[in-house]
């Protein structure tokens, strides 16, 4: 059973448009929720009241909370850890760890270890973290490592 998780670019339902300043309430609350008591304690009810929206906004917009959840995970962790080719591997692989270290250190560490521990309990949590945050990464580390093989 997997979820689909829409960012607001991608597929919408039919009806009215996202307001994107909700949108940004929305994942902001979720990640303020998941640091404070863990992915166990947020709720879509704790969610919408935090964002100061009807829970049927967040439903309308998203499948369940793990979907809310991983969305807000990705778009507050990806910044931080961008995946692309660099000049050679050795800045490709230390620049990636000192990010990742640095990830870990601050606010979206524990956001991820949240996560992490949501998806020992939840599948849909689990899923969705392999499905829309782990497994594309991997997939663009091993072209991008495949690609600094056949340059040597």
């Amino acid at each position: 059973m997997g979820i689909e998780i829409t960012c607001g670019e991608c597929a919408h339902k039919a009806g009215r448009p996202r307001n994107e300043e909700v949108r940004t309430k929305i994942i902001e609350a979720a990640l303020e929720l998941l640091e404070e008591g863990g992915y166990a304690k947020v709720t879509c009810d704790g969610i919408a009241q935090r964002a100061g929206c009807g829970k049927a906004t967040i439903y309308r917009w998203w499948p369940n909370k793990a979907a809310v959840v991983i969305n807000a995970f990705a778009e507050a962790v990806t910044p931080e850890l961008p995946n692309e080719k660099l000049d050679c591997l050795r800045d490709y692989v230390t620049g990636h760890m000192h990010r990742f270290t640095k990830v870990l250190m601050g606010r979206n560490g524990r956001i991820l270890a949240a996560v992490i521990a949501g998806a020992q309990d939840d599948e849909e949590v689990a899923e969705a973290f392999l499905a829309h945050w782990l497994k594309p990464r991997r997939a663009v580390s091993r072209r991008i490592l495949g690609e600094y093989q056949n340059e040597g």
